[in-house]
């Protein structure tokens, strides 16, 4: 991929960036805060898009907004599971308000961050409006400013969609942290299928994928931004038979795209970790090397010890192998150029 001047690298990213128009938003800011960073408002519609119900198999994730007709209550929470607690706490001082609390429901433990304040939900009804991208979202979102309209004799009218996911903004970043995942094949020790004569092969593999209700349009967009050629396919959830539409990203070419643009907008909570993994073993398969049994296990449980560095610590950091791996993919052959090709 070739590289953008500065300039012009910083010009589309604005241009990218002027698809989300916080400008109404900002004027109702609460007045200890100067200004929202428009990256942070970005990936937080992205994260409140998603839910991580599908993709963690887990009903009670979720995001939503309500309103009761009889009540005129009007209700705004996302949902995570406890080890994501600080994500909610992030959101919650980034704006100023809200409430995280935890409670423990089927014998797990979840947070939520949660307002109802009137004052909130006006300020967050003035976020989303013309700002949301995936289409099940913004039909949800009519429902909800129609009833409010109804219910507290308001005429907030709605705005044209014109919020677009690319790799110039937070979006895909924030959506991501909610419904999309990173996954190796470095907890089977990078085994893949048998040879003709029955012996195990070893390899790397990576893969990004994202899991959604319908979105087709949307997967396909985020298909076409990275040049992945992976077909869109339908799977069930396990427990239903109801299809779900999957887009699964393995390339080398489409993976450094990815890389490159989560290193721009990094992931903020608990996949962060899954993430540089991901990238870790994508580097280790760009080293073209023919794996044997005993590399493969030595390099997975390096790979397990990888801790998080945090979000201060560039994703391609990742591409810095420590001297035990160095090591290891050294000491390992090459791939014949013939076979590269094939793979």
């Amino acid at each position: 991929m070739g590289q953008e001047s500065t300039g012009t690298s910083e010009t589309t990213r604005e241009a990218a960036q002027k698809n989300f128009d916080y400008s109404d938003f900002n004027k109702q800011r609460p007045q200890h805060i100067k200004r929202f960073n428009p990256h942070f408002l970005t990936w937080f519609i992205g994260f409140f898009e998603g839910d991580g119900s599908v993709h963690c198999r887990d009903s009670n994730l979720r995001s939503g907004f309500s309103f009761n007709p009889v009540s005129k209550r009007a209700d705004f929470e996302i949902t995570q599971h406890i080890d994501n607690i600080k994500v909610l706490q992030f959101i919650r001082k980034s704006f100023g308000f809200g409430k995280v609390m935890t409670y423990d429901k089927d014998g797990k433990k979840y947070a939520r961050f949660y307002t109802s304040k009137k004052e909130h939900i006006l300020k967050l009804v003035l976020l989303l409006n013309g700002n949301i991208v995936s289409a099940k979202r913004r039909e949800q979102f009519v429902e909800w400013l129609t009833g409010i309209n109804q219910g507290w004799r308001l005429s907030i009218p709605l705005k044209p969609w014109t919020a677009k996911v690319s790799l110039q903004n937070a979006w895909l970043s924030g959506f991501t942290e909610a419904d999309g995942g990173f996954s190796t094949n470095s907890q089977n020790n990078f085994k893949a299928s048998k040879d003709q004569k029955g012996n195990t092969r070893f390899r790397f593999t990576t893969k990004y994928y994202i899991t959604q209700d319908g979105e087709l349009c949307l997967l396909t967009e985020i298909q076409q931004l990275t040049g992945a050629t992976n077909k869109i396919s339908q799977i069930t959830n396990g427990h239903t038979k109801k299809l779900y539409n999957r887009l699964e990203i393995t390339s080398i070419e489409a993976t450094d795209v990815l890389i490159d643009y989560f290193n721009r907008f990094p992931l903020k909570g608990t996949r962060h970790i899954a993430c540089l993994r991901w990238a870790r073993v994508h580097f280790y398969k760009k080293r073209h090397v023919v794996l044997n049994a005993g590399a493969a296990k030595t390099l997975a449980g390096l790979l397990e010890k990888l801790q998080d560095p945090g979000e201060a610590i560039l994703l391609e950091a990742a591409a810095s192998l420590s001297v035990a791996e160095e090591q290891v993919l050294s000491s390992l052959p090459l791939i014949a150029p013939q076979s590269m090709t094939k793979s």
